[in-house]
């Protein structure tokens, strides 16, 4: 009998789905309060000398999930060695989980059923344009993005000829090698997850006896077969579609011509959650790489949405196996850039979109467990006539656990005779065929029958004697027909199958399209043909959830009854009177989306251009239009108000009331006291302008912009009070370069105003001063002109702080080094030091709050503005050397010590792993202000003076000068070494950036790493042990 398990969590593992391929883009997940999981690609090699890890407590403490692929190398070594070399990547694999922190999700191999990951195919030979292409990533990216690597889904042959090529690894192959891993790899932590790689979709290239087709999921069938439950510990998979469109997220769409049949588009990961052997339901999956074959969508359609949507719906799915994790591929840059989701805008904001939903997998959900197969020992197939054994349900989709009462079509007596036109499907443990069944009063209706119960006993049963299945007649064009004709328009009146080829008989399972539900609309486009002595069109039809789909549908049943009614308008009902004409002036009633496209269902995210107040005047453009049973017209807002926008709204509502007339509506309790369309008002405090009026829209596409401090608008529309806020519909009126119009709340949600009648007064500009000394630097003060020095934008804030605040509490972004007036501060909240500033460049429409220096992290994001330009770090060394500890690394080590009496929140430098005696040099020019020793920590240490700040060079063997020396950049200061509390020779190069505060948990020190070149970080990372900076005291301060 089925049993099932309950799937807990791993210690320390996130229930949130989301994840990225790649670290940096954190912040996503952070301003979503959500933890997700973060992939890494590493490739490790298989030298015995090599004792290097990785440290990925960065990550893990901060409570992101962590999944480490471990692979051996780039093309032509291969993602895992050839079978002599199995034992020696093992213990690689060992001594690298061994030395590395902060992961407990190994993943052993990626791909490697597609050809190019094989030990010994090498691509250069093999592919001409790769012969001169010298950087192994280079050659990985163009690898990736061959047409071969998706075969099955344009077969051409190439993969019969691949069998020769390198080392393929068959499933006995990576289950040797991937259990030697595991082994080494349980040695080095017996508490790590090792799980099995990702096996290509879609790619035939590894074939062997019995399975001489190279089917992906047979082949990920097998490995896992091979393995057993208790031979991994996990699961990865990859799941793509291969293009942009994010119907294809949840299109069931099958390979033509494929047996066994597989999908095609991203829910081919459903054919690899059903190719899990039963027994194995209880192990984690993880999704390690998700996207798009081609490049990241420049539109933000909501693919990134539809992704998590459908992994939710999965995991929802009752006795479902949960998938713990969906990672985008990928954060990081890669060569040509063709998958980096960093550098889209619109991939962001839909990432932002989807993360709100906070979507997580359920522990508590227990998969079906069923060590025993059901019988199949019947030869059924798609085209057999079967009878019923005894009264059985007829399922509207196959599997019957956790299924609702409407699930159930019908029920069928006994002896009932159908025809199966689909199948098999395996869901909850059973064997299910799609069957078509002619009711007793002589209506067809479809469903899914189970050949046989748990306990094996049949349902159905093949009828003796039905006759051969006849070859299909040839396509007979005939000439005339009563009405319906290329062109016509029509509506399905009983579910109609629709078929790629006309006819029934003898047909491949993937010729059926689909079934056409009762009062579907389409469009005629071809024939007739007349086939198995019924008539056959060529139609499009529009399927109920907004897709449409062409094959050929029969005109009647085999019974003369009609399939198709002709219409004289596709799927609605005529075009009443229309009530206005093109040049006409309207205007607008009620609260009005003015929208991009006619209709509501199935539009984009940005389909909404704007909410029309009432009292604004229109002039219609086109139409009338039917869509989703209103009457749509194209109009034009009025040329004085700029900018003019142009779009599609209804004219009354689908309850009857009218949003648009052909006279100005009389709008009650609005005298000539209050404001009127064509006023002026002030907006006193920076704003935000929105799309609708309220707070609770996507604050990534509603918010239009920033309406700065005292500027003057034009009103356009009456008051909506939304959320107890009264919204204006506003047009800026200060830039006649850069206008905008949109709604504005007349107060915050605290109350404060912000509109009036009158500007408040300005804050005058600062007088041009002398640039202060860096001792006499150490705070900002009213009237300084400060920069963004980060690369992102600056969240300016209605109050100080960041911790617990709702959406509506971010007034403005300031942009990458765009330049902010100091005019109230400093306030200490979250740690974290915050100005009151204002937007100075650019000067119009920008807007004004609370900003902080720095981030919690340790980024720093304000300096003097005549500083910014001059913060230009150089290597602190010559040549490259690994970094052996980054920035904020093992806080809960760091805490144990203070800088100005405040804990340490971690790892205030970086850390380079540099031979005793390496040449230290100068990272600018400056004076040096101390040549120490640090008890206990730093050892012999150099503190330098810059124009921006000070630098700091510690655990030195030598001193090169002497305190009070003005040197240049890239003089030399001394030699590396291993003095004062060091756990092996490096250097600790730390910098701080005027004004800085020593009590902030960083000792004043800022991460360098966004200042220097980053060519210093392409060295692999070792790993070594956090040395102490030393206990603070008074007779040993830190530097």
């Amino acid at each position: 009998m089925p049993h099932s398990v309950t799937m807990p969590p791993v210690p320390n593992e996130p229930l949130n789905i989301y994840g990225l391929h790649d670290a940096g883009g954190e912040h996503l997940f952070e301003e979503a309060d959500v933890h997700g999981w973060v992939v890494f690609n590493e490739f490790i090699g298989m030298d015995d000398a090599d004792r290097s890890g990785v440290d990925y407590s960065a990550w893990s403490e901060r409570g992101y999930g962590v999944i480490v692929k471990l692979q051996l190398g780039f093309n032509p070594d291969g993602t895992l060695p050839a079978v002599d070399n199995h034992l020696k990547f093992a213990r690689r694999c060992g001594r690298f989980v061994k030395v590395s922190r902060g992961c407990s999700h190994w993943v052993i191999g990626n791909e490697f059923n597609n050809w190019v990951a094989r030990p010994g195919a090498d691509a250069r030979a093999r592919i001409s344009l790769l012969k001169d292409v010298k950087d192994p990533a280079q050659v990985q990216a163009v690898l990736r993005a061959l047409p071969e690597r998706f075969d099955a889904l344009h077969p051409d042959g190439t993969a019969t000829n691949l069998a020769t090529i390198g080392e393929a690894m068959h499933p006995d192959r990576y289950v040797a090698c991937f259990r030697q891993c595991r082994e080494a790899i349980h040695q080095a932590d017996p508490d790590a997850l090792v799980i099995t790689g990702a096996v290509t979709p879609w790619n035939t290239h590894t074939r062997y006896a019995g399975n001489e087709s190279g089917d992906w999921i047979t082949y990920f069938s097998d490995i896992l077969n091979r393995l057993g439950p208790q031979g991994c510990d996990g699961i990865a998979l990859h799941a793509f579609t291969v293009t942009d469109d994010p119907a294809d997220v949840t299109a069931d769409a099958w390979i033509p011509e494929r047996s066994p049949r597989r999908r095609s588009g991203f829910r081919a990961y459903r054919d690899f959650m059903r190719g899990i052997p039963y027994h194995m339901r209880q192990l984690p999956v993880y999704i390690v790489e998700a996207d798009q074959f081609q490049s990241w969508s420049p539109r933000q359609n909501g693919w990134v949405q539809a992704v998590y949507r459908e992994i939710n719906g999965w995991n929802e799915g009752p006795g479902h196996q949960q998938i713990r994790c969906a990672a985008l591929f990928r954060w990081a840059a890669s060569p040509g850039g063709r998958w980096q989701l960093s550098a889209s805008a619109a991939v962001l904001a839909d990432t932002a979109a989807a993360l709100n939903q906070h979507y997580a997998w359920d522990p508590q959900k227990a998969p079906l467990l069923n060590p025993e197969q059901p019988d199949a020992s019947a030869s059924l197939s798609p085209g057999n006539v079967i009878r019923t054994i005894g009264d059985i349900n007829l399922r509207a989709v196959p599997g019957f656990v956790g299924s609702p009462p409407d699930a159930i079509v019908t029920k069928l007596p006994s002896g009932q005779q159908c025809l199966i036109v689909d199948g098999p499907e395996q869901v909850d443990r059973l064997i299910w065929w799609r069957v078509t069944v002619t009711m007793s009063d002589r209506t067809q209706v479809d469903g899914w029958l189970a050949q046989a119960g748990v306990d094996a006993q049949p349902f159905i049963a093949r009828v003796s004697g039905a006759p051969d299945l006849a070859a299909p007649f040839d396509p007979v064009p005939i000439p005339d027909t009563d009405a319906m004709a290329p062109g016509t328009y029509f509506l399905v009146q009983r579910p109609t199958e629709l078929r790629r080829t006309p006819g029934t008989r003898a047909k491949e399972a993937d010729d059926l399209l689909g079934t056409v539900p009762t009062g579907t609309p389409g469009l005629v486009h071809e024939g007739p043909l007349y086939v198995e002595d019924s008539i056959w069109w060529r139609v499009r039809a529009a399927w109920p959830e907004g897709s449409d789909s062409t094959g050929w549908l029969r005109e009647e049943t085999d019974r003369n009854k009609r399939n198709l009614q002709i219409i004289a308008v596709p799927g609605t009902p005529a075009i009443p009177e229309p009530r206005f004409a093109v040049g006409d002036t309207v205007w607008v009633w009620r609260n009005a989306l003015l929208r991009r496209l006619p209709g509501t269902s199935n539009q984009a995210i940005d389909d909404i251009v704007m909410q029309l107040a009432p009292g604004m005047s229109l002039t219609v453009e086109g139409g009338p239009r039917m869509e989703d049973r209103l009457v749509w017209w194209q109009v034009v807002t009025h040329p004085a108000v700029e900018p003019v926008l142009r779009g599609w709204v209804s004219d009354m509502t689908s309850t009857g009331y009218d949003l648009l007339q052909d006279s100005a509506p009389n709008l009650p309790g609005r005298d000539r006291q209050a404001l009127q369309p064509g006023d002026s008002i002030w907006v006193i405090a920076a704003s935000p302008m929105r799309r609708t009026p309220g707070l609770d829209g996507d604050a990534g596409y509603d918010v239009l912009g920033e309406v700065s401090r005292n500027t003057l608008c034009t009103v356009l529309g009456h008051p909506q009070g939304v959320g107890g806020i009264a919204w204006w519909l506003l047009a800026v009126a200060t830039d006649e370069q850069d206008r905008m119009w949109g709604w504005v709340a007349q107060s915050a949600p605290d109350g404060t105003p912000q509109m009036g009648t009158n500007p408040l007064p300005e804050v005058s500009p600062p007088v041009p001063r002398r640039a202060p000394s860096a001792r006499e630097r150490r705070t900002f003060a009213n009237g300084d002109r400060v920069m963004n020095i980060q690369s992102d934008v600056l969240r300016m804030r209605r109050t100080p702080g960041q911790v617990g605040k709702p959406d509506s509490d971010i007034i403005g972004r300031a942009p990458s080094r765009s330049t902010l007036l100091v005019n109230g501060g400093p306030e200490i909240r979250d740690n974290l030091r915050w100005w009151w500033t204002d937007m100075v460049i650019p000067p119009s429409n920008q807007p004004s709050g609370w900003v902080t220096e720095g981030s919690q992290s340790g980024l720093r994001l304000l300096a003097y503005d005549f500083l910014a330009d001059h913060i230009d770090i150089a290597t602190p060394f010559p040549g490259r050397f690994p970094m052996s500890q980054g920035w904020g690394t093992n806080p809960q080590f760091y805490s144990r010590f203070t800088y100005g009496g405040v804990p340490m929140r971690g790892h205030n430098g970086l850390d380079f792993a540099l031979p005793v005696g390496t040449p230290l040099l100068a990272t600018d020019a400056g004076k040096i202000t101390r040549t120490d020793f640090g008890v206990g920590g730093f050892g012999k240490f150099v503190l330098m003076e810059h124009d921006w700040g000070e630098s700091v060079y510690a655990h030195m063997s030598e001193f090169s000068v002497s305190v009070g020396q003005t040197v240049g950049r890239g003089a030399t200061l001394g030699l590396s070494g291993n003095t004062g509390a060091s756990t092996g020779p490096h250097l600790h190069f730390g910098i701080r950036i005027l004004p800085y505060r020593r009590p902030d948990g960083w000792g004043g020190f800022c991460n360098p790493a966004q200042f220097m070149s980053q060519d210093i970080f392409r060295n692999r990372p070792v790993a070594m042990e956090p040395s102490p900076p030393g206990l603070e005291s008074d007779s040993n301060i830190l530097p």
